[in-house]
């Protein structure tokens, strides 16, 4: 009888555990539609500062990935606001809410900008190549959305893009450059499409001696040079050389650290450097 009912309570333990979902404090989430995606829709996930105030204004921050790392940034948010290290933001996350191998799938479909017909990239990617139809629902149905929704400081909005995620970043950074103002890109894959982004970034150059942004980019010692660390500091060398006006940009290399366990990092020092607390 007694192994009964302990076997009861163990079935109704794992029953309360499997219907019962976790709730992160000071956070909501709603589905966003978009013309640009008409078969499918978004998980929005958005995390409010501990003392958030409806009346105030307050930068927003959009993450990429959100399916995977939106626990995480919240909980870096809610430490780094504790001491007081960077001011109150509200993350807004993207999200596919589906299992892993869709949210795999789907992450480089929206976040890598053209298929690469130069290496073993575009085969491995086939459904890569549209990151602009991404840019585009972000600016044309999700920013509206959350302008609607909250009080938003539009001159502070930024970006945490990671790997493919930071390709993607980057990319807008020089062919959107009004979408974001503020940019977190770890490790980004900066060797896609025989080097992209620095195409783009020479492009942007003879048209531009201005680029308003503040940028950290994160790279991991322990990363592969040649898809990420050696372009990446070649990007960013040539972004110094240019001289921007109005840039504010800084770069660190996590040593002993891979292109994943970097990722904390750099969401830390990025989010230091672009929100520092105001005095």
């Amino acid at each position: 009888m007694k192994y009964f009912i302990l076997l009861c309570l163990v079935f109704a333990s794992t029953a309360s555990l499997t219907q019962n979902n976790v709730h992160l404090y000071n956070t909501e989430q709603f589905i966003c539609e978009s013309k640009h995606y008409p078969n499918e829709h978004f998980t929005i996930q958005v995390a409010f500062p501990s003392d958030y105030q409806a009346k105030n204004n307050y930068p927003i921050v959009y993450l990429l990935d959100s399916d995977t790392s939106f626990g995480l940034t919240k909980g870096i948010v809610d430490l780094l606001l504790a001491g007081k290290e960077i001011r109150p933001i509200i993350i807004v996350g993207i999200a596919y809410n589906k299992d892993l191998r869709t949210w795999w799938v789907n992450r480089s479909r929206d976040f890598i900008p053209t298929l690469d017909t130069l290496s073993n990239f575009g085969k491995k990617w086939p459904k890569a190549g549209k990151a602009d139809t991404f840019a585009n629902f972000i600016s044309n149905d999700l920013m509206p959305t959350i302008r609607n929704k909250y009080h938003v400081n539009e001159a502070e909005t930024g970006i945490i893009g990671f790997s493919f995620g930071g390709l993607f970043a980057s990319y807008v950074l020089f062919t959107n450059p009004d979408l974001f103002n503020k940019y977190v890109i770890i490790s980004p894959l900066t060797q896609w499409d025989n080097r992209l982004i620095s195409k783009l970034e020479n492009s942007y150059k003879q048209n531009n001696n201005t680029l308003d942004k503040s940028i950290y980019i994160a790279l991991s010692s322990l990363d592969s040079p040649a898809l990420v660390n050696t372009p990446t500091l070649e990007l960013i060398e040539s972004i110094n050389t240019k001289a921007y006006l109005n840039l504010k940009i800084e770069y660190k290399t996590n040593v002993g650290d891979t292109h994943y366990s970097g990722y904390p990092k750099g969401i830390i020092d990025g989010l230091k450097f672009v929100y520092p607390p105001k005095d």
